[in-house]
């Protein structure tokens, strides 16, 4: 993770643009895991975006 925070935020967008475009999910964890792993990523995703509030996530679906 960039550890400037605008670098940080310009990242975040990126990799949530790819997903969006791509149809990806976060963290896809097997059905044996419990809830909280499963969505570890997708949280800690939203945390990490949470001061990024200048910053839009822009993509093209396919």
């Amino acid at each position: 993770m960039p550890p400037a925070i605008d670098v940080r935020c310009i990242y975040l967008s990126d990799c949530g643009g790819t997903k969006r475009r791509w149809s990806l999910t976060a963290d896809r964890r097997p059905p044996t895991a419990d809830r909280r792993e499963r969505e570890r990523e997708r949280d800690t995703l939203r945390q990490l975006a949470a001061s990024c509030t200048d910053t839009d996530v822009e993509y093209e679906q396919v």
